[in-house]
């Protein structure tokens, strides 16, 4: 299987991402969600969720957002 390229990050970005995963992560525990039950409500893995949390910008940001507002969290 051919491995995928993605574009080189901006630090200004990866922060970004890795601050969103963890107002996710945070708001998922304060709320005691349990990363299954969290990825049952969006309709993705429990290994997606963590790869949410972690910050890892190959996530969809559909499931990003998804996360994001069922715990809450303002997007804009």
């Amino acid at each position: 299987m051919k491995k995928l390229n993605f574009p080189s990050l901006s630090k200004i970005s990866k922060k970004a991402i890795t601050l969103m995963g963890l107002q996710i992560k945070a708001a998922r525990l304060e709320r005691c969600i349990s990363q299954q039950n969290l990825g049952e409500r969006i309709n993705a893995s429990r290994f997606t969720i963590i790869s949410i949390e972690k910050g890892d910008p190959k996530v969809s940001i559909g499931y990003v957002f998804e996360a994001a507002n069922t715990l809450g969290i303002p997007l804009f």
